[in-house]
């Protein structure tokens, strides 16, 4: 078996029963690459051959991750939003196109992945393993279908266990700091982020029509990701709509004053490039806030004046049920507010807020005669 280049590309000339074929391994020609062809793709032919099941009309050479990564990732870019596929693209880089992008999808054992696994985990943590994971394994499920490897060396092996993050609500000192240090538009946004329990997504995205001042309430059925609004919450049972507390309505409509159309209209009216939104929050340009990363540097920034530990705006959304929980408020409240599926997933969220009074507990039961025991409180008073 010869091998020898072709615009730059690697290419193998065999022979078989007197036939002599000429494959292309699709792998350019750099030093990496004309050893992986010497030690792998080469003899992973020859020994096809001599076991009689290497068709060369029908056999595919086995891709290696990086060329077969990216097809997979574009076979399944219409089943994933645009950010999400992006995302997908950029981990792919940057987490596993390093370590395995040049080896064959067929010699990369579980044990290979297991180590990979171990050095994420030690690097990141589980959570972020799971979504590289995800991506990974998907490239060698599209693999086996594709009939490029028999197995796919993911189904042996277990998915690390993903801790709870420690929350870390703002306390109302803390609150207080940051009301008197932050700008007007970052106030409001803060605060009506604490009272709420909105997620930042659907905070960013939140426009004047989804406010029901009449009835003090708030729909929730979108999120702004990424410069693109979503027709949709993080979930289907995050759809809602909320309770507008009376500091929330306060704070409303100070925001009101700074993204109302007759306001912005005056302040903006003359550029070509405005156009009326409606959304609650806008950016200095009058425009819609790409993302919430500009809100959490602007919070950075703040909480560091404050001398207070660094956290992100998601915070607030802990904050929120931190503060309700503690003073009392119903966990179904809670939840509904928060948008989770089912209220077991608040208690176990946040169950270290829940305040109870211990004191006295079924007290009731000292009322009931059929306890009749000598010492019984009840009896005792009764036979004085």
């Amino acid at each position: 078996m010869r091998m020898y280049v072709r615009k730059n590309i690697i290419w193998l000339d065999f022979s078989i029963n007197g036939r002599r074929y000429r494959r292309s391994t699709k792998l350019e020609d750099t030093p990496s690459n004309r050893k992986l062809v010497t030690k792998e793709v080469a003899p992973q032919i020859q020994a096809a051959i001599i076991r009689g099941e290497y068709d060369p009309d029908k056999k595919k050479i086995v891709p290696t991750v990086k060329e077969f990564g990216y097809r997979s990732l574009d076979l399944h870019r219409h089943e994933r939003e645009d950010d999400v596929t992006k995302a997908y693209k950029l981990n792919f880089e940057k987490h596993i196109l390093p370590d395995f992008g040049n080896r064959l999808l067929s010699q990369i054992t579980p044990t290979d992945l297991r180590e990979w696994q171990n050095k994420i985990v030690d690097e990141t943590s589980a959570s972020s393993l799971r979504k590289y994971r995800n991506i990974f394994r998907q490239i060698f499920t599209d693999a086996l279908e594709e009939g490029y490897i028999n197995t796919n060396p993911f189904d042996n092996i277990k998915r690390p266990p993903v801790k709870d993050k420690e929350i870390y609500p703002f306390t109302k000192d803390e609150i207080e700091k940051i009301i008197k240090t932050a700008s007007v538009k970052m106030r409001n946004f803060f605060i009506i982020s604490v009272f709420t329990g909105i997620r930042t997504g659907e905070l960013v995205g939140l426009k004047w029509d989804d406010i029901d001042c009449e009835r003090k309430e708030i729909r929730i059925y979108k999120m702004q990701n990424r410069g693109k609004a979503k027709a949709h919450t993080k979930t289907k049972t995050s759809n809602r709509t909320i309770d507008m507390l009376p500091i929330v309505e306060e704070y409303l409509k100070e925001q009101y004053k700074l993204t109302n159309r007759e306001y912005l209209e005056r302040k903006y009216g003359d550029r070509d490039d405005f156009k009326f939104t409606n959304h609650v929050f806008l950016n200095n340009k009058g425009k819609p806030y790409y993302s919430s990363d500009i809100l959490n540097i602007s919070l950075k920034k703040i909480l560091k004046v404050c001398k207070i530990p660094e956290r992100t705006l998601y915070n607030t959304r802990h904050t929120f049920a931190s503060l309700m929980l503690t003073n009392n408020e119903s966990i179904m409240w809670v939840s509904q507010m928060l948008g989770h599926k089912t209220a077991n997933i608040t208690f176990e969220k946040y169950a270290r807020f829940i305040k109870e009074d211990v004191k006295n507990r079924a007290k009731f039961i000292q009322e009931w005669h059929i306890f009749d025991t000598q010492d019984n409180p009840t009896r005792l008073k009764a036979q004085k």
